[in-house]
C-alpha cells in the first residue's frame, strides 16, 4: 500500500481537487461580478455548460469520495478564520511591495506619482489590518457570516 507521505500527497491532491470543482461550479453558476474594478469576467463559457457539467463534476466528486474511502484519507478541517488571515496577511505584503519606495525596483518614481500613491496605500492597508484585526480579536462563532 502506500506510505504515509504518499497519502499525504495523494490527500492533498484530492483536496486541490475538489477546491478546482468548487471553483469551476462556481463559475459556471454565479452571474458575472460588477463590483471589481480590475478584473472584469467575461461570459463566455459555451452555451448549455452549466448543465453538461454538472454530471461529470458529481461523479468527480464520487471518484474522489472513494478514493479517499479505499485509501483511507481523513477528512482535514479547514479554518476559514485561519484562511481569511492567511490571505488578509498576504494581501497586507503585497501592499507593501506596491508602495512607492518599491517602485523603484521597475524604475524612477515621479514625487507627484509618489504623492498621492503612497497615502491612498495606507488607507487601504489600515482597512485591511481592521479587517485582520477582527478575525484575531473577536471570538469563534460557528457563524457563516
Amino acid at each position: 500500500m502506500l506510505s504515509d507521505g504518499q497519502r499525504r500527497h495523494i490527500a492533498v491532491f484530492l483536496t486541490r481537487l475538489e477546491e478546482t470543482l468548487d471553483d469551476i461550479e462556481w463559475l459556471a453558476t454565479q452571474p458575472l461580478r460588477s463590483d471589481r474594478v480590475l478584473a472584469r469576467e467575461r461570459a463566455d463559457l459555451p452555451a448549455g455548460y452549466r448543465e453538461a457539467m454538472r454530471g461529470d463534476v458529481t461523479a468527480l466528486r464520487e471518484d474522489i469520495r472513494r478514493l479517499a474511502e479505499a485509501l483511507q484519507l481523513a477528512p482535514r478541517e479547514q479554518s476559514r478564520a485561519r484562511q481569511a488571515r492567511a490571505l488578509l496577511g498576504t494581501a497586507l505584503v503585497q501592499l507593501e511591495e506596491a508602495r512607492a519606495r518599491s517602485l523603484r525596483a521597475y524604475g524612477p518614481v515621479d514625487a507627484a506619482a509618489s504623492s498621492g500613491l503612497d497615502p491612498a496605500l495606507e488607507a487601504i492597508r489600515t482597512r485591511l489590518a481592521r479587517l485582520l484585526h477582527r478575525l484575531t480579536h473577536a471570538g469563534p462563532s460557528g457563524a457563516a457570516s
